[in-house]
């Protein structure tokens, strides 16, 4: 993804990708529903287990919104299928217009004094709940007057969803609220969650994973694309997740080429390497052919190798190296890398695999 896009920490902080560490934590999702078919994916808590810079060439995808996002062809982002309502991961190349990715939330701007406001609020009125049977909600507490119309009007002005709870149950010991009945403010909705817990950043609800396990946010979230347009080659930058996924300038993001960068550095800087690159079926081991051209032909021209032979989605052999990758599908009844010796293997969507 392009320099300057925002990718959502652990911590509820939009930050540059650029600046993202190995070891941070981020807001994930899983990167299969959880059984196959059926069961929902589920919001997740990632760690950054690698990162990378490269030059590729690079597209701007715009939304309904008005809002864009900037990513290399074989960036995969999760999609909307064309004919039902589940979704798949669909690469930028593979993305047209009218097609929809999914959200979890819209990134939101700097704190404000209203922000901060609510925020020394929730560390002295607030409660924040992540519920067994599903969902969470955030809330506050406080009896009628000034206050209460305040933290209201503020809900309101920021386009929060929520509702009102009062109760007058009188307290059987003393309360600092007296006998005057509580009236709780109460947000359910994930996205507002994530907004209004990053925007305000309590202290007191720090490092609680409150949407671990829970379905992504409801209301069917999505960002509609209006256009694809090619642009120069730019500075991208490559995240590897412990859960494959992690999410950028709010939509549902996966990982990209890291171990494909990896395997090609291998492969053009070490003579004699032998890579076995594996998928599960015909049309995934094509994505990792087609990653593999995209940074072989994206690299400098003093570290470009000779190629001997390219076979589309077969083998690439490098000729002065003496090096070469063999791509195989694992259905193959011959048995992927059977009889050979490899120095490298990468094999992906293994639990698929028959």
């Amino acid at each position: 993804l392009g320099s300057g896009t925002r990718v959502l920490t652990a911590d509820l902080r939009w930050v540059p990708i650029e600046d993202i560490q190995v070891g941070d934590q981020l807001v994930a999702v899983d990167e299969k529903p959880p059984g196959g078919a059926g069961p929902a994916r589920k919001m997740r808590s990632a760690t950054v287990l690698a990162r990378q810079e490269m030059y590729a060439e690079a597209y701007r995808v715009t939304f309904d919104t008005g809002e864009s996002i900037i990513g290399t062809g074989e960036h995969p982002f999760l999609c909307k299928k064309r004919s039902t309502h589940d979704y798949q991961w669909r690469t930028i190349l593979d993305i047209q217009v009218g097609d929809e990715i999914r959200c979890v939330t819209k990134p939101w701007g700097d704190t404000t004094v209203e922000d901060s406001w609510f925020g020394g609020f929730l560390d002295g009125e607030g409660s924040l709940r992540a519920r067994q049977s599903g969902g969470a909600d955030v809330c506050v507490s406080q009896v009628a007057g000034a206050v209460l119309e305040h933290a209201a009007s503020y809900l309101k002005s920021g386009n929060y969803n929520f509702h009102t709870e009062v109760d007058n149950r009188v307290p059987e010991h003393s309360s600092k609220f007296g006998k005057r009945p509580v009236y709780k403010l109460v947000v359910q909705r994930m996205d507002d969650m994530f907004q209004l817990l990053g925007r305000t950043q309590p202290i007191r609800f720090g490092g609680n994973k409150w949407w671990e396990g829970k379905e992504l946010p409801n209301g069917k979230l999505c960002a509609k694309v209006v256009s694809i347009k090619p642009l120069l080659v730019l500075k991208v930058h490559n995240l590897q997740t412990t859960t494959g996924t992690f999410i950028a300038e709010g939509l549902v993001s996966h990982n990209t080429a890291i171990c494909r960068s990896l395997s090609a550095h291998r492969l053009t800087t070490v003579p004699g390497v032998r890579v076995l690159a594996g998928s599960v079926d015909e049309d995934k081991v094509m994505e990792l052919y087609t990653r593999d051209k995209t940074i072989l032909d994206n690299l400098p021209w003093w570290l470009k190798p000779e190629i001997k032979y390219d076979e589309k989605g077969a083998h690439i052999h490098f000729g002065k190296l003496s090096s070469k990758v063999l791509y195989q599908v694992g259905s193959q009844k011959s048995g992927v890398g059977q009889g050979r010796q490899f120095d490298v293997i990468h094999l992906t969507e293994c639990a698929s695999w028959p």
